[in-house]
């Protein structure tokens, strides 16, 4: 009916919308999650204070860099993208051919006739259109899968991450720009044999 087709439209507008969101930013995406795991996964216990900060810096100026491509590639999906897509598994393209004006013959009875029965079977075929479900086809845009390896260390990070981790990100100095000791320190308690009587 006059209300199924305009709700069958903004349904695939939103898929084709959820499907051009993940095509453009899910680079950046990939990226923010692998730092983001890395950090929580105990980043600065395996590299120096320099060499954290220039990972972060470079990964942050990555992800900038990233974000601003996918903004620059993404496009908003139109009415008639909706209706293209709609439009590809049926015969004829029945959702565009409704929207279509008769171009010769709209004086004539016959003609018009034919027209309008033409319009009839276009509706038909419309009806049986399905809003189609978001499939960003990532794949293609990423064989080597780095987006499922972001998505492994995240959940990694989920469950054996530091409570800490970013605590010491945030704590971070260049050597030399403090005067406490570096490396570990260790404190021992000792207590002798209660014969001996000596203190612990």
């Amino acid at each position: 009916d006059d209300e199924t087709i305009p709700r069958k439209v903004r349904l695939t507008r939103l898929s084709l919308l959820v499907e051009r969101i993940a095509r453009a930013f899910w680079p950046a995406a990939a990226l923010v999650a692998a730092l983001i795991a890395l950090v929580a996964l105990g980043l600065t216990e395996f590299v120096d204070a320099y060499a954290a900060i220039a990972l972060l810096a470079v990964g942050a100026a990555g992800a900038l860099f990233l974000l601003y491509r996918g903004a620059r590639a993404f496009r908003w999906p139109s009415h008639a993208d909706a209706i293209n897509r709609l439009d590809e598994p049926l015969h004829g393209a029945p959702l565009a051919t409704l929207s279509d004006t008769q171009a010769l013959g709209a004086d004539d009875v016959g003609s018009q006739a034919v027209w309008n029965a033409h319009l009839d079977r276009m509706r038909r075929l419309a009806a049986e259109a399905r809003a189609p479900r978001p499939d960003p086809q990532l794949a293609s845009a990423d064989p080597y899968a780095l987006r499922l390896v972001a998505l492994v260390l995240l959940i990694a990070a989920g469950l054996f991450a530091r409570s800490d981790g970013f605590e010491a990100v945030t704590a971070l100095r260049t050597p030399g720009a403090e005067t406490a000791p570096a490396g570990p320190a260790f404190e021992g308690w000792a207590e002798p044999p209660r014969y001996t009587g000596r203190p612990t």
